[in-house]
């Protein structure tokens, strides 16, 4: 199984400190920031409060960046998001993280909640002669989605507007977020006003588009 190590940069005197080692699951992604809810977290003031996603897709482990005030660097430049390669390195504020291949497995993905199902809306707009185009995909099940027009994507659409790789949905502890994988922006709209990043938050009737893509979740009852 692949893994992810990550160590910690010292002072003046270029001294380094490990401290994480672990095992990459296939079936899930990973968040990495400040916050103690994440799945990795790095209490220091240059790691923003949800800094990085960790996700596989297509057979590769990849990193993202997620609106992070110092962002992730690759060979000493800005990066948005990039496959995983051997020996690699990424450098997040004070952590640096390296990667190594392994034989990939997953375990079973997670069961859904008992209270609720959530329900990804995916509205396509398509040319002006016809209307917009919506689908619905149950997220039960899942910790991450990756959406585009390339055949490993779990949500598959065939649009010119669509890029291969367009998206990846995530899940943090109960809540739903949609990233772009490069610089493309998301425009927010709900009831709070409108903001535009790169990544955003899902639900509460936030709705997010991202080129011809329009994001937004439904959180339904099940049927007892």
């Amino acid at each position: 199984m692949s893994k992810i190590v990550i160590e910690k940069t010292g002072g003046t005197n270029q001294s380094s400190e490990l401290i994480l080692d672990f095992e990459l699951d296939t079936s899930r992604s990973y968040t990495i920031g400040r916050h103690p809810s994440n799945d990795v977290q790095i209490d220091h003031a240059a790691i923003s409060r949800m800094h990085a996603l960790i996700f596989h897709h297509s057979e590769k482990w990849m990193i993202a960046d997620l609106d992070s005030t110092k962002g992730l660097s690759l060979n000493g430049e800005r990066i948005r998001c990039t496959a995983f390669s051997d020996e690699m390195c990424v450098t997040m504020g004070p952590a640096r993280f390296w990667f190594a291949q392994g034989p990939e497995h997953g375990s079973d993905p997670p069961r859904g909640t008992e209270t609720h199902v959530d329900v990804l809306q995916l509205e396509m707009a398509s040319d002006e002669r016809k209307p917009i185009q919506k689908q619905a995909f149950c997220l039960a099940g899942f910790r991450n989605i990756s959406v585009g027009s390339d055949s490993q994507c779990d949500i598959r659409l065939q649009n010119p507007g669509v890029k291969p790789l367009h998206a990846i949905i995530f899940r943090r502890n109960d809540q739903w977020f949609v990233t772009s994988t490069d610089n493309s922006v998301i425009e927010s709209r709900s009831t709070d006003g409108r903001t535009d990043g790169t990544f955003m938050e899902l639900g509460d009737d936030r709705v997010g588009a991202c080129g011809c893509l329009v994001f937004s979740l439904i959180r339904a009852m099940p049927i007892s």
